[in-house]
């Protein structure tokens, strides 16, 4: 199934073939962006229906994500984001532990 647009600029979806969620196909929203810092546009993956994400989530952490971008700071990217939030879910030994490996 490809990819369609929603009403939400810069939010796309596509729906999982076999998964369904609430009797309708599972749905997959993607953000997309221009990174100016590198020259080039990013499609990144921004969740499932099913683990409630929403067009109106996922145009949300875009723009939270171009606001980074253009101010200079981190974390400029959904996968930026998610390790850093991993990281500060985990405690100081185990990051200590993480970093020599």
């Amino acid at each position: 199934m490809g990819r369609k647009i929603t009403s939400q600029t810069g939010v796309r979806v596509r729906e999982h073939k076999t998964r369904k969620y609430r009797g309708k196909p599972d749905k997959y929203f993607m953000i997309r962006y221009y990174d100016s810092v590198h020259k080039e546009y990013r499609e990144d993956g921004a969740g499932w229906s099913s683990q409630q994400m929403t067009a109106i989530k996922a145009a949300g952490l875009r723009a939270e994500i171009l606001g980074d971008i253009k101010a200079g700071k981190r974390p400029q990217s959904l996968k930026e984001k998610r390790e850093w939030n991993l990281n500060a879910k985990m405690p100081t030994r185990q990051l200590r532990k993480k970093k020599k490996s």
